[in-house]
């Protein structure tokens, strides 16, 4: 009997986790690709990431983001290893002053942008969609 009340209970909790699986992906590759494509390149043999003529137009904050989503989608394809991202690598790779991108990091993170410490920033996936929609809304300026 307490074999079967154990197996009764793992099936109603296997039954409420269903719920939460899906076969999509958590990202949603086309959208971001949509996005970046108008403002950042990388390079095929390095992965380097580097800005368009039109991402170099954009805020420090915006580069940030796309820098950040950048690095998302080459950990999603399995291109790199970590998404995570930090204001030094920021700032080198971007070729922004520190100080530029520690006030930038610092809107961002009380925004929800991006979440993290020290050297292990990520952008959260609920939030991508909210970033997307600020480029959108940029695209549609133009």
């Amino acid at each position: 009997m307490t074999i079967s009340l154990s197996f009764d209970i793992l099936v109603l909790m296997n039954s409420k986790l269903n719920q939460l699986f899906t076969n999509s992906e958590p990202l949603d590759v086309e959208s971001v690709v949509s996005i970046l494509k108008r403002y950042v390149r990388i390079k095929q043999d390095t992965n380097e990431i580097f800005f368009t003529e039109n991402g170099n137009k954009v805020i420090v904050y915006k580069k940030i983001l796309l820098f950040a989503l950048a690095r998302k989608l080459l950990k999603t394809e399995g291109i790199i290893n970590t998404e995570s991202f930090s204001a030094q690598l920021t700032s080198e790779k971007l070729q922004i002053k520190k100080g530029s991108i520690d006030s930038s990091f610092n809107g961002l993170k009380g925004k929800g942008f991006i979440l993290g410490s020290g050297a292990d920033y990520v952008i959260p996936n609920y939030k991508i969609g909210e970033i997307l929609a600020l480029f959108k809304e940029e695209n549609n300026h133009d």
